[in-house]
């Protein structure tokens, strides 16, 4: 930690262990993000908008112990949390105005499972931890095929997963 004057970015952990006026930017760059890769992944420094930071002791335990907790999560629990919260977000799309004329009713499923059940028009939601399970071609065709059914194909956001396995451990 250098403190705020100069942040603890990779470029900057780079400049300040150049050993001679010359040397590779590039390669010493390479090695300072390995180096600080493993750092994080064994926990003993953590990375925020790309500025790094050593972990104390108690929040290294912290976080090795919540790494044991999210690998003994099953599936069923993440799938779960994360239809709750994209059911919350999606409270307000229960109904559609069509034109000031006509109000319809939204049925909406999430991952295959209806949490809305009333509704003319279905709107698939495939959350970021099942799109994996999901061919884009079959879905346009079966979009195509069913005008009452809309997909929301969520994008992938490695934060996604990582704040549902916080949030259940």
């Amino acid at each position: 930690q250098v403190g705020e004057w100069l942040p603890s970015t990779a470029d900057n952990v780079a400049s300040v262990l150049y050993e001679r006026i010359g040397e590779d930017i590039h390669q010493k760059r390479a090695q300072v993000e390995e180096c600080l890769r493993i750092l994080v992944q064994e926990h003993w420094v953590i990375e925020k908008e790309g500025k790094y930071r050593f972990l104390q002791e108690v929040e290294r335990t912290f976080e090795q112990e919540l790494e044991r907790l999210q690998q003994r999560l099953p599936h069923i629990q993440k799938e779960e949390l994360a239809r709750e919260v994209i059911k919350e977000k999606l409270r307000d799309l229960q109904k559609i105005r069509y034109k000031d004329v006509r109000d319809f009713d939204v049925r909406i499923e999430i991952d295959d499972k209806t949490v809305f059940p009333k509704g003319d028009i279905i709107l698939k939601v495939i959350s970021p931890l099942n799109l994996t399970d999901y061919k884009l071609d079959v879905l346009e065709t079966e979009t195509a095929r069913e005008k009452n059914k809309v997909y929301l194909l969520m994008d992938t956001n490695p934060n996604f997963n990582e704040k549902i396995e916080r949030t259940l451990a």
